[in-house]
Formats: C-alpha cells, structure tokens, sequence
C-alpha cells in the first residue's frame, strides 16, 4: 500500500525541517519526532522551498543521507506561495499539504485555497480565526497547529485531565529566549498592530468566567521562576484562552508571554503600532526583531518554557516544560495534525489545533522528542514545582 503523499511548504526553514524530520521518520501510528524507536514507515514527502539555494542545499543533504528522518525519495522543490500555477503544481496529488512558510497572515488563505483545490487535506502551523472562517465549508483543515496558539491550548486541557477535580483557576507564564526566522518574525510584527480583539486582548485576563480588559499589569525587569535572570512578562488573553477557560469552566486566568532579551524587547516596543502593516512592510521589520535575538542569544543558549499553575476547590497542580527550542515544540503539534487528518479523526471544516488534537497523544510525541528537557507535573503551585528542582 502506498504511503500518503504529504507536501511540506516552507520546508527550507526552521518550522519545516523539524515538521519533514517528523513526517518521514514516523507514519500515523508514530508516537514522536525521533525516527529509529519502533515508528511505522514514514509519509512520501514533498518539500517546497521559495529560495532556490536553500532548496538545492536541503537535496543535497537528503541525498547524502544527513537530514534526520527524512530519506532520499522525498521530492525537492522550488516554489513560490505568490505563484499561482506552481503552487496548484505544488498541491496536485498531495494527500495532505502543511503550510510552513510565511508570513502566514499574507499566504496562509492562498495556500489554503490551493491546498482544497487539489482535494487535499490542509495543515497550518499559523492560521486565524479570519482563516477558519474562510474555510468553513472546506477541509479538514487543522489551523494553528503551533507553540501559541496550539501548545497553549492542548496542555492546560491535559494538565484538567489530572487534576481529580474541576478547575477552577489557572496561572501561565510562557515564552524564552529564542531566535527568530524572518517569517517568524514577520507575524509577531503583524500582531502588533492587530486591531484590538481581532485575536485577543493584551492585559487582560479571565475574571467571573468572562474576559476582563486592563486586569493585569506588565511586570518589567522581574524574577519570575523558573525563567533565569530578569525578564518581562506581558499579560495577554488571547481567543484560544477564552475557548479553553470556558470549556473548562475557569472562573480566573491569569496568562504571561515572557521576553527574556532585552534587545529584542526593545525592538517589539519600538515596532508597536495601532495600524496593521503590509505584509512587505512586516518583512522588512521582522529583520530588525531577527538582528535583536541574534544579539540577546549571543553566548547563550535558545530555550522556551511553559508553566502552567492550574488550581481546583482543594487541590493545585503544576506542569513545567522546558524545550531547547519553539520550532521543534510546534514541528510535533504539526506532525500531530498530520497523523489525525490522514487518520479520519478531524471532521470537515476547519478547526484550532487545540480544540480538535487528542491532548493526550501531543504529550506523548513532546515526551518522546529530544527537543524537550523537562515535561513535568507536580502537586502544588508553581512556587513549589521550582523549589522542588524541576528544572
């Protein structure tokens, strides 16, 4: 039996390589991102690149045998998401294509469009609640399959799951210090200037099981465990948040996005707007936020962290994870999307990574990733998760 034909868009990037790492290493009854641990045989992939250097360097790494999990039957090839004939060249045939590339406010609609004109079944590490509407009558599609939104949204679900009780309040704190790719850096510009509630709300939280504006405060220059030194942590609700404490019947919540580099704080501050940007204006500024972590990574090492502080009427408890990077974290919430598309479990439509993905089969492909240091539950608060040496 043939295998299922998967493309990968954007496969030349930081997002893409782990996402055909995952995919060719392991077929939809895998546990992980890791190939070689009693996987099933992995998807036929093509890759698509926009940059024909790039392209032609990851070809040559296949055919040598030295990109992990990804083996020389993959196809290479260059295509561009703003050409409308090679990206329908691109989709035809595919069982499912995964769009990686970006900025993915600008393409995702196109590639999208593209992806259900060839009959195939579509993956976004990125997406919208703009984008889900668009594709109500298409799919199955699987949006936001990524850290934040996607993680953000499947793990304080799991982490209900074991509490014994219903939750009541949940406290997050999330974020590191990382490098950025230039479409990754493109988006976090786009959101800057999004309208306000177009995808949530910055410093507010969840109160009285409603969304409440101006709640919270930004902390500046903190110590806020278990992230090392002094950071900035923003409070922001985000539409998945609100999805999650109303499914879960949160009275509060409190979220932290954490920006551990100054540099790179600095810059996100200075590129704030109240107006949205166009995609070439959002390019162009993402180079600045690029240069800005390459300067706060200097002699450091790239690490995300997650703590998620989730309390019932007579007991808490706390998941930490802590990753060497986001990129790998989103490549499994895709590799995951993947797997349940081509297996059935995602029913037409369009739909949130977090509100479709089995939470407990994500979990088992972080555990099972050599990207994740520390997955770890413990009794307690937050406070007491740090003192007991989690990390």
């Amino acid at each position: 039996m043939t295998a299922p034909l998967v493309g990968v868009l954007g496969a030349g990037g930081a997002v893409g390589r782990a996402v055909a790492s995952g995919l060719g290493g392991g077929g939809p009854r895998g546990n992980g991102l890791e190939p070689g641990h009693g996987r099933e045989p992995g998807y036929r992939l093509r890759l698509g690149g926009r940059d024909p250097r790039r392209t032609a360097e990851l070809t040559a790494r296949i055919t040598a045998g030295i990109t992990a999990g990804i083996g020389p039957p993959a196809q290479t090839v260059v295509v561009d998401a703003a050409d409308p004939e090679r990206l329908a060249e691109f989709c035809q045939g595919c069982d499912v294509v995964v769009n990686c590339a970006g900025p993915s406010r600008s393409i995702g609609a196109t590639v999208a469009r593209a992806a259900q004109e060839a009959g195939a079944g579509y993956v976004d590490a990125g997406g919208d609640e703009q984008l889900r509407h668009q594709m109500a009558g298409a799919g199955p599609a699987v949006l936001a399959a990524g850290l934040s939104p996607g993680l953000s949204g499947l793990l304080p679900r799991w982490l209900a799951g074991r509490l014994g009780e219903p939750a009541r309040r949940l406290r997050a704190w999330c974020g590191g210090l990382e490098r950025f790719t230039p479409a990754a850096a493109a988006d976090m510009v786009a959101s800057l200037g999004s309208a306000p509630g177009g995808h949530g709300e910055s410093m507010a939280a969840w109160r009285a099981g409603a969304p409440a504006s101006h709640a919270l405060t930004a902390l500046h220059d903190a110590v806020v465990p278990p992230f090392p030194g002094r950071v900035s942590a923003y409070p922001y609700l985000s539409l998945e948040t609100q999805r999650v404490a109303g499914e879960l019947g949160l009275v509060e919540v409190d979220w932290y996005h954490v920006i551990a580099g100054r540099q790179t704080l600095a810059t996100l501050n200075e590129l704030r707007t109240t107006g949205d940007r166009s995609a070439r204006d959002c390019l162009q500024a993402g180079t600045r936020l690029v240069a800005a972590a390459e300067l706060d990574l200097a002699g450091l090492r790239p690490y995300q962290v997650m703590v998620l502080e989730l309390q019932g009427a007579s007991r808490s408890q706390t998941l930490t994870l802590r990753a060497a990077d986001g990129y790998r974290l989103t490549a499994a919430v895709v590799v995951a999307a993947v797997d349940a598309v081509l297996n059935g479990s995602v029913p037409a439509g369009a739909h949130q990574a977090a509100d479709v993905l089995d939470p407990d089969d994500v979990v088992a492909r972080l555990t099972a990733s050599d990207a994740v240091t520390v997955l770890q539950v413990t009794p307690g608060p937050a406070g007491a998760a740090v003192e007991e040496g989690v990390l």
